[in-house]
């Protein structure tokens, strides 16, 4: 259910190397994730506001099961001295709200969580249930569905860029600049449907990963739902440009990175190689700013009705999710080309109605991709590697904060002191310092007309590093006296 996972199997063995070096290391890194937790102040961003107000909507929503969404500026920004704060973090901070998981699902969620750390994007969502043995039986909830959310520390533009980017042969960029944080606020909320799917989630789960295809074909439902419902919210909450460009970039991504899918993945019996076909929803999507202005679009988040939001979404699904027919026919495309579909044309003429249905198809595929890329993506030329199965991943970020130089993290700590100098700013806000420049950043991220500002990005990367790491003065306080963050704590 996450999205942006490219590195996963590299992250997954990280975890796990990182497991058989020392039980006890282990333990004693989640002993001080949870002594950080308890101690430092919660920096209270306007990401925390965000997500804590999404997490309150969704459990207005009447469902059997409690929802949490992980506070991922929370866990990051304690400064606990730990390259993994979400694998680490994750179970106390749930304990902290009440919850503990049964240990093998604890592992679980902290390996999902991993794949996602190091990149800061990306998001996952987990079902638990006590009858299952998966919350402890200590524990006053019985179910529970647990997000890791995005991470806003890149701009919408910068989210689809990465999209676009891994699509060989040459990179590709984003020609449209969505509105500032509704790709992250999209992702989300395609997560908190997740949560609230009491139809296709659990249907996807009767299926036997094994079963290839079939299991394929479910979570095609399972995602298409979670996108559409996702989307809906989005647009009623009056962001109409978006069900379009979401639209867009899953069908560019699909006929770009889907043949990738199935050449990495030509052997693997679950969901990886099916892909590019699960995520082809444009034609749902493309439904979306009908159903938004008929529920009334533009509305606030306490307005809307997560209700009405379901059951559009399930006619949306209804009318122009993929058929098993059609799921097949992509998915073979995305593998075999133009042979494939020329093959069905020749098995059409000769009166094979159902070849002659995919053959249509794959024609409207093939326009509404082309239509799609002219939209929404520039080619740069520069060269895109080959995906592998074993590829190396992304640096641990402790290895990012070495890389630093010092006038990077000099230029930090000033903008940080230059705030503190002005206690009527910060009295006034009631904010921290160090709230106010992340806030600050953010805003500037996203509200820059362009929408790329890597320099920014590796700012917030290397501020909340600073701090996890103890390497930022005076960060907590609206004092002008300097005092130190608590150094990090030996690791066992």
């Amino acid at each position: 259910m996450g999205q942006f996972a490219n590195f996963r199997s590299a992250n997954k063995r990280r975890l796990v190397a990182l497991c058989l070096t020392s039980v006890f290391s282990l333990n004693a890194a989640k002993t001080d994730m949870a002594q950080a937790l308890a101690a430092d102040p919660p920096l209270q961003t306007e990401y925390s506001r965000r997500i804590a107000a999404f997490e309150a909507k969704a459990n207005s929503a009447g469902s059997d099961q409690l929802i949490y969404i992980i506070d991922r500026d929370r866990l990051d920004l304690s400064s606990h001295g730990h390259d993994w704060s979400l694998m680490l973090g994750i179970d106390a901070e749930l304990e902290r709200r009440g919850v503990k998981l049964a240990d093998r699902n604890v592992s679980e969620l902290s390996v999902k969580a991993g794949w996602y750390d190091p990149q800061r994007t990306g998001a996952v969502s987990m079902r638990y249930e006590k009858a299952r043995g998966e919350i402890d039986p200590s524990s006053s909830v019985s179910k529970l569905c647990v997000i890791i959310p995005s991470f806003h520390d890149l701009s919408s533009v910068q989210l689809y860029d990465q999209r676009l980017g891994q699509i060989p042969p040459s990179r590709l960029i984003s020609k449209q600049v969505p509105a500032p944080y509704v790709v992250s606020d999209g992702i989300d909320w395609h997560e908190i449907w997740h949560c609230l799917d009491d139809r296709f989630v659990p249907l996807k789960y009767t299926i036997d990963k094994n079963k290839g295809p079939e299991y394929g074909y479910n979570s095609h439902k399972a995602e298409i739902s979670a996108e559409v419902a996702g989307i809906l919210t989005m647009a009623v909450l009056g962001n109409s440009e978006f069900p379009r460009q979401q639209g867009d970039i899953r069908a560019v991504w699909s006929r770009g990175y889907g043949p990738e899918l199935t050449r990495i993945w030509k052997d693997d019996p679950d969901e990886s190689r099916y892909r590019g076909s699960i995520y082809f929803v444009s034609r749902a999507l493309d439904l979306v700013p009908d159903y938004a202005k008929k529920l009334g679009a533009p509305k606030t988040l306490d307005q809307i009705d997560l209700e009405q939001i379901r059951q559009a979404a399930h006619e949306i699904v209804e009318k122009a999710g993929l058929s098993q027919l059609e799921f097949t026919a992509l998915d073979q495309y995305l593998e075999k080309g133009e042979a494939y579909l020329q093959s069905l044309e020749a098995k059409a003429r000769q009166g094979n109605e159902e070849s002659r249905a995919q053959s249509e198809f794959l024609k409207y595929y093939k326009q509404r991709t082309d239509e799609a890329r002219a939209r929404m993506a520039t080619d740069t030329g520069a060269p895109v590697p080959r995906l592998k199965q074993n590829d190396s991943g992304a640096p641990a970020v402790q290895d990012i904060l070495k890389g630093a130089t010092v006038q990077e993290k000099d230029e930090i700590r000033q903008r940080v002191r230059d705030v503190q100098m002005s206690p009527g700013a910060a009295r006034d806000s009631g904010k921290t310092a160090l709230v106010q420049v992340i806030d600050q950043w953010r805003a500037e991220l996203n509200e820059d007309a362009g929408g790329r500002r890597p320099d920014l990005s590796r700012k917030l990367l290397l501020i909340g590093l600073m701090i996890r790491f103890g390497e930022f003065e005076n960060a907590s306080a609206h004092q002008h006296q300097p005092e130190k963050f608590a150094a990090p704590k030996p690791s066992g």
